[in-house]
């Protein structure tokens, strides 16, 4: 879902002119033997640099789609994005590829990418000047939790499911902290099972908890 900074905007939280389809591209977790929330099948640092590249590149693509004029998100947000001094924050920003497609779209859009993997960074430095908008991102080799940056962002990625519960709790924290009055965090949550466990019901009304 997005929210808001100061108060939360749900999927089903409607209002006019808006359609909140584009929330319900989440995704889908699972929690490991300690309850943490991750992503099914191997890890990012686990997969080779094509593999990296090529997943970065359709989660670029997605955002293309969800930040055209005539797309799933809310007006307010594409608004938020084309804003003249407008910064992005992609936290787990990989190889880059979301802040390829938001440079792309916005024009005046600046990005900051946090990523703690020093290899996703050197692919995505070679990604972004590949497409033209190296000078428009920041590239640290940060840990969400370290983020200290204050009113500085005016939307903020923050993919849940790729977080430990304990990050996930300072990681949500730290990046209001850092974000702009008025200013969007869009979060990727947990997609409910079909057929879930009651351990797994459970820790995903705990994870709905502290979002």
């Amino acid at each position: 879902c997005a929210r808001r900074h100061g108060r939360r905007r749900c999927p089903n939280e409607s209002r006019a002119g808006e359609d909140h389809s584009w929330s319900r591209l989440a995704l889908r977790a699972r929690p490991d033997s300690h309850g943490r929330g991750c992503l099914d099948g191997p890890q990012p640092g686990d997969l080779d640099d094509a593999t990296l590249v090529s997943q970065g590149r359709s989660s670029g693509g997605l955002w293309s789609i969800l930040a055209t004029a005539d797309g799933p998100a809310p007006t307010a947000l594409l608004n938020r994005l084309g804003a003249p001094d407008a910064v992005f924050l992609d936290v787990g920003v990989g190889v880059g590829g979301i802040c390829v497609a938001l440079c792309r779209t916005f024009p005046q859009l600046r990005c900051v990418g946090l990523d703690i993997l020093p290899r996703a960074l050197r692919l995505a430095d070679s990604e972004l000047m590949a497409a033209g908008v190296r000078h428009r991102v920041e590239l640290r080799e940060q840990d969400v939790q370290d983020l200290s940056d204050s009113e500085a962002f005016d939307v903020a990625w923050l993919p849940l499911p790729l977080l430990p519960e304990d990050v996930a709790r300072t990681a949500i924290s730290g990046v209001t902290r850092a974000m702009r009055t008025d200013g969007w965090l869009v979060v990727a949550a947990n997609r409910p099972d079909a057929n879930p466990n009651p351990l797994q019901e459970a820790l995903e009304r705990l994870r709905a908890l502290t979002v």
